[in-house]
């Protein structure tokens, strides 16, 4: 079901921003500067294109239909910004991809939300080898 108008104005008003002109409050990450290239892309987004994707990330389970994936599977997320130890992290990350048989789980320690900003240098180094 298409996300309205009236869902983003329930938003802060009819921008996803609030009016603003930041979309996303602190973008999530841990350098100023990588912040506003992130909150740039926020608010070049089209604003119900993201409420869209949004209502359906929020309200679409897909743990049940993982198993149904046979690929490797590389699983990247950020540790920061979780009010939680790195321990009970990576047993929430393992029981959401419980169902995604032989995937790898990789917790970027220094990334808050956008690990391609936050810890490049971490990413590729998954990426490549996963990909070797």
């Amino acid at each position: 079901m298409p996300v309205g108008d009236d869902d983003l104005r329930r938003t802060g008003g009819d921008r996803l921003d609030g009016g603003s002109g930041r979309v996303g409050g602190d973008a999530r990450g841990t350098d100023p500067a990588q912040q506003e290239v992130a909150l740039g892309w926020g608010a070049r987004s089209d604003r119900a294109a993201v409420a869209q994707a949004m209502a359906e990330l929020m309200s679409t389970d897909l743990r049940p239909a993982l198993f149904a994936i046979t690929a490797p599977t590389l699983v990247i997320a950020a540790g920061q910004g979780h009010d939680t130890d790195r321990d009970a992290l990576t047993r929430l990350f393992a029981a959401q991809y419980a169902g995604l048989r032989g995937a790898r789980l990789a917790i970027a320690d220094r990334a808050r939300h956008f690990v391609m900003l936050d810890d490049p240098a971490f990413l590729f180094s998954e990426l490549d080898t996963f990909l070797r």
